[in-house]
């Protein structure tokens, strides 16, 4: 009997950074990443993750999983979002809920691997840029 090969999952429309860190994760290729695919990915995506931000991995991984008890896992979709609400405290490391428009400039550059991103700024650039505007600003990285 000949062992089934993973076949990586390649969704269209996703950041490659977030498809391929799922990829890599992926342990058995089932399309699935459980709370322990997710922890190390992670940990070692994200290796300067506020301590705050760290102790929410579980509640993150609770808000977005599927499957029923002892199946809890997540697709490459949930993780897209589950990234991106981690990419966000990444760069907000005083946990104030908002970035200033160089740390969300920052942090979308991270997401494309370096590219200097330029965002469009909020209309009181002085409050920064919250949670809900930055979501905004990923998925228009598609």
């Amino acid at each position: 009997m000949e062992a089934a090969v993973a076949t990586p999952v390649k969704p269209t429309g996703l950041p490659p950074r977030v498809i391929n860190l799922f990829n890599k994760f992926d342990a058995d290729g089932d399309g699935k990443l459980t709370f322990n695919e997710f922890s190390v990915a992670v940990s070692l995506e994200f290796p300067n993750l506020p301590a705050y931000a760290t102790e929410q991995l579980s509640d993150i991984f609770g808000k977005y999983q599927q499957g029923s008890t002892g199946d809890e896992h997540v697709d490459v979709l949930r993780f897209y979002k589950m990234y991106a609400a981690l990419l966000f405290r990444n760069f907000d490391v005083d946990n104030n809920g908002v970035l200033d428009l160089s740390e969300a400039q920052a942090a979308l550059a991270y997401l494309a691997n370096g590219r200097k991103i330029t965002i469009a700024q909020p209309l009181d650039e002085s409050k920064g840029v919250d949670k809900k505007w930055f979501w905004e600003m990923y998925k228009t990285m598609i």
